[in-house]
């Protein structure tokens, strides 16, 4: 005789909840009641206030992912991160045409900060997660944007800029720096002309192109290297100076690591196109593993010489 079958191993002691497509509000945040008494009336946990204030940060992510407040993606574009941390899941709070126009744009959103953006979001549903951005980027908005900002009339742009050391705008900042160099060209074309240029204002632009027509050949290698002066110069200024690139100021094993990780990009992005389905997929990842390999190559001679030196 054959004993009845018992309950599969997966099933037993466990309970299996109706799929939910609703997400409470109430789940996310709820006090914790630590104001249970002993028999003799002394509290039970002396150590807890009476009331604790508790967020639930996976059920505020899931409500703000079904909100659209950032979006899911790898860190595929960080060339010299190994291949497990370019992998991982990044939760991107989205930013795009923030910062600067056209430009698909995040920043990752940590652990410790789902909270904080949660809060934001729900403060201001439109420029909370934006002004979220500025403080984790430590940078001001475009003008339009900071002007949208400042006319909801809910963010108090200059107590954050002075309270997070919020820097001067870099699009808008590089934007002017290279369009007084090119006024400043054009000032000195019409006076070499005997003429009187246009004020700095909407119109100098049509002068511009005057200037443009008359010399074809204004964007050569001294103009560019003045402009990439002229950049740079900001940035130092305004607190966005280039990075130390990788074999410079790093100790040789950490550059070696990075080019290492930077090689294994390139095999990757060049096999990922050789396998794409079309055209625009496999231009484009071409073109990141050409990029790659070619800032390896600039990367390179710093690494060799800092071993060659004896470094450590």
């Amino acid at each position: 005789m054959t004993a009845a079958a018992g309950p599969a191993p997966w099933t037993r002691n466990s309970t299996v909840k109706d799929i939910s497509y609703v997400i409470d509000p109430t789940e996310i945040e709820w006090e914790m009641d630590w104001s249970g008494r002993n028999p003799d009336g002394t509290r039970k946990y002396p150590d807890k206030p009476e009331k604790e204030p508790k967020f639930e940060a996976d059920v505020g992510l899931a409500l703000m992912l079904n909100n659209d407040v950032f979006h899911l993606n790898s860190s595929w574009w960080e060339d010299t991160w190994p291949r497990e941390a370019r992998e991982a899941t990044y939760f991107g709070v989205d930013c795009s045409d923030v910062f600067a126009w056209g430009c698909s744009d995040a920043e990752n959103l940590a652990y410790r900060d789902i909270e904080t953006l949660y809060r934001m979001w729900l403060q201001d549903r439109i420029w909370g997660p934006a002004v979220w951005c500025m403080i984790r980027r430590r940078e001001m908005p475009q003008r339009p944007v900071e002007k949208r900002i400042r006319e909801a009339g809910i963010w108090n742009l200059d107590e954050l800029r002075i309270k997070h050391g919020l820097r001067d705008n870099h699009y808008d900042g590089v934007s002017t720096v290279i369009a007084r160099h090119k006024y400043e060209a054009y000032c000195a074309w019409e006076l070499s002309e005997e003429r009187e240029p246009r004020p700095y204002d909407a119109t100098w632009w049509d002068g511009w192109k005057l200037f443009v027509a008359a010399n074809p050949d204004w964007n050569d290698t001294a103009w560019q290297a003045e402009d990439d002066r002229r950049r740079e110069e900001w940035r130092r200024g305004s607190g966005h100076a280039t990075e130390t690139v990788a074999g410079v100021d790093e100790d040789p094993k950490t550059a070696a690591r990075r080019l290492a990780n930077m090689l294994e990009t390139v095999a990757e992005r060049r096999s990922g196109a050789q396998a794409a389905s079309n055209d625009s997929a496999r231009t484009f990842l071409t073109h990141e593993a050409d990029r790659t390999e070619r800032d390896v190559l600039a990367r390179l001679p710093a690494l060799l010489a800092a071993i060659a030196g004896g470094a450590p």
